[in-house]
């Protein structure tokens, strides 16, 4: 039996399995490792973004900034409108933005005791009438009899008087006489003694005489005198009765027609129709009309000591929000250099009820008043990051600012880090 060879079974090409080089069969061959294209954009991107927050902390000067709370309102101050007295709110005419004229009506008041005070002195003016037509008829027909009888006694008197200053002068001529005659023997001494006893006496009647004339003339100067104070202080009676009936007819019609002292609009109103309203309460308040804005701020007195004038400002009215419209740029024009307080502040804005709202929306207690003055471009605010709202700022309305007082570099932040990390105290 022959052995039997048997042939190599070739398998099909295709049934092969498909053989690579392995790590195992080719350790000598080294292949090159590629870091994916996402990681590196991302490190292309974190590597730029440093870059640039690096330029940026080096470059850009970071505003250090206090805020502060006040009123915007219009130069030079608020006109405030109060009443004259206690009363009743009957009726309002006017309502929030209204622009008004001088004089003109805002509201009408229930009063009654001004128009107690106005009766009482109409009868009072009355009376002083009554009582001057009395002093103009009575008073001068009596005092005018008195005068013309004084006259008369001081013509009598000063007829007498001249005759007896004739019979002096004659009896004074006499006694010369007389005297030669006593020293020729013609009459005795006793006969001279007695003609000038006589002379004397009628010297004495003289004088009585003369100052008789003269009382007579200072009672007539005197009863001239009582006839002109009588008169004028019946007209005077008459005058300042007449003007306190005047001043209440004023003070009523003030108080009845509450009107408005300047042209301008209205930004406050206090009271409405039906409230009960008290002597000096602030009713309405008016702005003035065609005059820029400027501010008022409350800042702590602790950042009131860094800023200084001419300091940049961002201020943000309650009526345009800064996340929409940004600020108004301002920049400060004054800075107190005392606390102020609550009446200060409402005699520099105009209105009390104002700077009630501004202080107590703020915290601060010894606040410093800061004057803030808007930036305008042909009459226009100039705002930041935007053209402002489509609608007017009105004066008179509750405000923020920003008073930039310091510009820092951001690294400056990061320095004291670094060298508490690296230990280098000269980084």
């Amino acid at each position: 039996m022959k052995p039997t060879h048997e042939e190599p079974k070739i398998k099909s090409k295709e049934f092969l399995p498909e053989t690579g080089i392995t790590s195992e069969d080719s350790e000598d061959i080294s292949t090159p490792q590629i870091i994916s294209p996402p990681i590196t954009i991302a490190l292309g991107i974190i590597t730029t973004g440093m870059a640039l927050l690096l330029i940026w902390s080096v470059t850009y000067r970071l505003p250090i900034t206090t805020k502060a709370k006040g009123l915007l309102y219009q130069a030079p101050r608020l006109r405030s409108v109060k009443a004259f007295s206690d009363g009743l709110l009957i009726k309002l005419r006017v309502k929030n933005g209204d622009r008004v004229k001088k004089n003109e009506e805002l509201a009408r008041l229930d009063i009654k005791d001004i128009t107690v005070l106005l009766s009482a002195a109409n009868t009072q003016s009355e009376l002083a009438t009554q009582n001057t037509k009395t002093a103009q008829e009575l008073i001068p027909k009596e005092l005018n009899q008195q005068i013309i009888a004084n006259e008369k006694s001081i013509a009598d008197t000063l007829l007498n008087l001249k005759q007896q200053e004739n019979m002096l002068e004659k009896q004074l001529s006499n006694i010369l006489k007389y005297e030669k005659l006593k020293k020729q023997k013609y009459i005795s001494e006793v006969e001279f003694l007695q003609y000038k006893e006589k002379a004397i006496n009628l010297q004495n009647n003289i004088g009585q005489a003369r100052a008789k004339y003269n009382s007579l003339i200072a009672k007539r100067n005197s009863t001239r005198r009582e006839l002109e104070n009588a008169l004028n202080s019946a007209r005077s009676n008459q005058a300042k009765t007449d003007a306190d009936a005047q001043v209440h007819a004023n003070k009523l019609q003030a108080a009845l027609n509450l009107t408005s002292p300047i042209d301008g609009s209205v930004v406050q109103i206090a009271k409405w129709p039906g409230d009960l309203v008290e002597k000096g309460d602030e009713l309405f308040v008016i702005s003035p009309n065609g005059s820029k804005l400027t501010g008022a701020f409350l800042v702590s007195g602790n950042a009131a000591g860094r800023i200084k004038v001419g300091d940049e400002a961002l201020i943000s009215p309650s009526s345009a929000p800064p996340q929409r419209y940004g600020y108004i740029r301002g920049i400060v024009k004054s800075i107190s250099p005392y606390p102020t307080n609550q009446p200060a502040y409402a005699g520099l804005v105009g209105s009390q009820t104002l700077a009630e709202d501004v202080f107590n929306s703020q915290e601060q207690k010894l606040p410093i008043l800061v004057v803030v003055e808007p930036i305008y471009n042909k009459d226009i605010l100039t705002w930041s990051g935007s053209s402002g709202p489509p609608w007017p700022i009105k004066s008179g309305i509750l405000t923020e600012v920003k008073i930039v007082y310091q510009h820092r570099l951001p690294i400056t932040y990061v320095i004291p880090w670094i060298r508490k990390i690296t230990g280098v105290s000269n980084f």
